[in-house]
């Protein structure tokens, strides 16, 4: 088993290391070989097993940088096929399902 806190300390590190320095890229907007897809499907991944871990301010914080990384490459359209979004609001307590999931009233 993997602890979910290791992983999530992982992904901070990576993901807040591009937002931080995507100015400094040389071809920012490119995204080879699903990059971003990866990026989105393994923060969920993450997300799902280590929220339960997590207090309020945690949660905040982690919904914080990942909103940071949607933002920075958002101007370049890549993560508009993502649920980047949907991963930092379920953090936050919105959309803990997707609406297909929900029965009618």
């Amino acid at each position: 088993h993997t602890d979910p806190r290791f992983a999530l300390i992982i992904a901070k590190a990576a993901c807040t290391s591009l937002t931080n320095n995507w100015n400094t890229m040389c071809r920012m907007g490119y995204d080879d070989c699903g990059g971003w897809s990866t990026i989105d499907s393994s923060l969920r991944r993450i997300v799902d097993a280590v929220k339960p871990l997590l207090n309020d301010e945690e949660k905040e914080a982690t919904a914080e940088w990942i909103e940071d990384l949607y933002n920075a490459a958002e101007p370049y359209g890549l993560v508009m096929d993502t649920d980047i979004m949907k991963t930092a609001n379920l953090l936050r307590g919105q959309g803990e399902k997707d609406e297909d999931d929900r029965k009618p009233a």
